[in-house]
Formats: structure tokens, sequence, C-alpha cells
């Protein structure tokens, strides 16, 4: 699983990704890589830790935003970095679940919302 290499052979291994393939596997696994929020759990709002982001590094990489359903709207790309709206996500984490498999520190976390 691509999960389980080192960062670095990640990297190289999204380098090399076609833009298209990359979006069909995502496509085909929305549904089945969402964390489900824990009981009880407050409405979560992804933040991006810029300091983490593979994209903010000088990387080629935009699989938080090629996941997010409010693509365009709570999480956009300026200059090729990502740059989330709080305020428009829906809390699916689906930003999350994606920047886990390519990043070994993940850029986007689901934190409550205030």
């Amino acid at each position: 699983m691509l999960r389980d290499l080192p960062v670095e052979a990640r990297r190289n291994f999204l380098k090399r990704l076609p833009g298209s393939l990359a979006h069909g596997l995502r496509a085909l696994g929305q549904g089945f890589l969402a964390p489900a929020s824990p009981p009880g759990a407050g409405v979560l709002k992804a933040r991006l830790e810029v300091a983490q982001c593979l994209a903010w590094g000088g990387m080629d990489c935009q699989q938080c935003y090629l996941a997010c359903p409010l693509r365009d709207q709570a999480l956009r790309m300026i200059d090729a970095k990502p740059v989330l709206a709080a305020q428009l996500c829906n809390g699916c984490a689906q930003c999350e679940t994606a920047c886990r498999t390519v990043n070994d520190r993940p850029a986007v976390r689901m934190i409550p919302s205030v």
C-alpha cells in the first residue's frame, strides 16, 4: 500500500502519477476511506498545517483538493498550493484521508469547530 512506503518514495511516485489517474483512484475510494466520526463528536472542520504540506513544501501534490467534495469552495488551489476556507468545510474528512495516503505527517487534520 502506498501509505506503507517511505515518504520520499511516495513523493517520487506522486511526481510520476498522471493527474487523471490520481483523480480516478480518489473517486473510486471516496466512500470507503473517510473515517467515521466518533459518537458524540461535534462538527469538525479541516485545518491545514502549511509546514507539513507537501504542496507548500514545493512538491506537486493535490490529493486533498481532488478528494474534497466542496472543491473550489472550501478548498481551493492558489499557485499550486491548497488553501482552506474552514467556514465552508462540511467536515467530511475526505481531505484528511487523502493527505494521510501520501504524507507521514498529514498536513490536514479535522478539529472541532468553535
